[in-house]
């Protein structure tokens, strides 16, 4: 039950968080899946105990591996980049909310537009795209490296679940890849800028509102089709 709570979580990250590969808690996945292995042993040694007579020295191994477990995680997560827990805050319900079809006016009490009921004409969603595109765009939003799904909503004045289906259809991309297309640009704008020759590249992405090298390194590709390492040496080669 555990995992299948972790597996939901995952899910919403991509539709709530634009920093959902720091989000994911991947030391916690690993230990999650480790852990059910090591229920399965227990569970084993059991069963077998029920034909077999189980000495501690037969079932060592599952103590020691127990062990590592406990360290692990202890490790793992003392090393783990904090992240607002306010910004957390997870139901199930709210990832419901976000992948069935959309209902208005069921929406929140901010102020919004009334828009028609219906999935067929998504017309009216229009409206709502260029709004998207403008706040992105003049406000630059996406340079906050903890940027979610309702802050943004907030500042448009409507949901969460409004916003998210209009990212999703407007512009066929979840909300985590949407702000990240931003980033790539304007790391992109920042390595042809020469004022900018002085920062490395872990310094161009966190201008460009990224939290972590990792992160930075998969969205570029994902955009680019290259790593920001060779986009940068071809860059260079370019103005040489």
């Amino acid at each position: 039950m555990t995992v299948r709570y972790f597996r939901a979580y995952l899910l919403f990250t991509n539709f709530e968080f634009s920093f959902a590969d720091s989000a994911r808690f991947k030391w916690l996945r690993n230990f999650l899946y480790a852990f059910s292995l090591l229920t399965i042993l227990l569970i084993s040694e059991h069963i077998l105990s029920l034909f077999i007579e189980m000495w501690y020295i037969r079932s060592w191994y599952y103590f020691f591996a127990f062990a590592i477990l406990a360290y692990y995680i202890a490790i793992s997560a003392y090393s783990a980049k904090p992240i607002g827990m306010f910004k957390m805050n997870f139901d199930p319900q709210s990832l419901q909310a976000y992948q069935q079809p959309l209902l208005l006016p069921e929406v929140t009490d901010v102020s919004y537009e009334l828009l028609p009921q219906t999935e067929s004409d998504p017309s009216w969603m229009s409206g709502w795209q260029e709004k998207v595109s403008h706040v992105m765009e003049t406000q630059k939003v996406y340079l906050e490296p903890e940027l979610t799904l309702t802050e943004l909503a907030k500042k448009l004045g409507t949901n969460a679940s409004l916003l998210s289906k209009v990212i999703n259809t407007s512009f066929g991309q979840s909300f985590n890849d949407y702000v990240n297309g931003f980033r790539v640009q304007e790391a992109i704008r920042l390595m042809a800028d020469e004022q900018n020759q002085h920062l490395n590249l872990l310094g161009i992405a966190y201008e460009a509102g990224f939290n972590s090298k990792s992160t930075f390194n998969r969205a570029f590709k994902k955009v680019t089709s290259i790593i920001p390492k060779d986009y940068q040496q071809q860059n260079t080669d370019s103005r040489a």
